[in-house]
């Protein structure tokens, strides 16, 4: 297990909502419950709010595969939302899925591949 946490990397967003981080933890649960089998190596995983450059909208903190550690954020994925006319909550779930695709990407030592990490959020949505 690491002891990895994403406040030495990334700031974190203070200034969510509360509606958002609740979401992003129910969204979190049905995916543990749900999906999260399907990556096989992986059981276990925490997301938090965090500030990242533009049109970024999460990131799998590389080295944490056994618990993926994996940062959102929310002011990006509502951009993107309006953008494309999607609803937050598959905004949120795909980003969440996409970088858990990365991490088991990670642990079976394989690069980080965008077309595969899209292709598995897209289909598990």
């Amino acid at each position: 297990m690491h002891d990895y946490q994403i406040s030495w990397d990334y700031m974190l967003d203070d200034y969510v909502k509360r509606k958002h981080t609740l979401l992003i933890d129910r969204i979190s649960k049905q995916i543990k419950e749900n999906i999260l089998y399907k990556l096989e190596v992986i059981n276990s995983f925490e997301v938090y709010p965090i500030i990242l450059p533009d049109n970024i909208l999460g990131i799998y903190c590389k080295g944490t595969s056994i618990k993926p550690v994996i940062g959102i954020d929310v002011g990006n994925i509502l951009i993107a939302c309006d953008q494309y006319n999607i609803s937050i909550n598959i905004a949120i779930k795909t980003t969440i899925l996409h970088e858990l695709k990365h991490a088991q990407q990670d642990y079976n030592n394989m690069p980080l591949d965008e077309f595969d990490a899209e292709e598995f959020a897209f289909n598990n949505s």
